[in-house]
């Protein structure tokens, strides 16, 4: 089971990013919406669905640090609140779990990042599109720095001997709608 955790400050577009974890053709996942300093007004049916209210952090690392408290799974994800998991998202992190951290492909307005072939943390190729054991997210949280913080962490595991692994698999979408419109 692998929780995906995603912080909002209510964009408007949460409703079309919770629809692609709802929509996994895996049903092993949780999904922890977290408000950052208010409760998303969000309801579902579906009990896999959980939403916090987290003290405003004012930086959605510090928010993800802090939704990750409400984490029971030993794995989790991550996804923002304007953007998109790919349907085979969960599907892929259970076929790649003998690794400590994967980190997927993503869309980033028509650029691929990390490009196919890589296999070590590269600054301005990292987003927000892995998974990692929580047990070694707890461990090196996010460190709230805003920008290149998801390069950081994966350079972090990466040079603290953590097993790392790369796939050249999309399963990321960076803010779709503004293809849409």
């Amino acid at each position: 089971m692998i929780t995906i955790i995603m912080p909002t400050i209510d964009k408007g577009q949460q409703r079309e990013a919770i629809a692609t974890v709802e929509n996994q053709t895996s049903g092993l996942w949780n999904l922890v919406v977290g408000g950052d300093g208010y409760l998303p007004a969000f309801t579902s049916e579906d009990d896999r669905i959980g939403v916090v209210e987290i003290p405003r952090k004012g930086e959605a690392g510090l928010v993800r640090n802090a939704i990750s408290e409400y984490v029971n799974t030993e794995w989790i994800g991550f996804l923002d609140d304007d953007d998109e998991l790919l349907p085979t998202y969960v599907e892929t992190w259970e076929r790649n779990q003998d690794c400590d951290c994967m980190v997927f492909q993503m869309d980033n307005y028509g650029q691929l990042l990390p490009p196919t072939g890589t296999r070590e943390a590269q600054f301005g190729f990292i987003g927000i599109s892995f998974a990692v054991k929580i047990s070694v997210f707890k461990n090196h949280p996010f460190d709230g720095q805003g920008q290149g913080e998801d390069y950081r962490f994966v350079y972090t595991l990466q040079n603290a001997g953590y097993n790392v692994r790369f796939l050249d698999t999309l399963g990321y979408l960076v803010r779709p709608y503004l293809k849409r419109v």
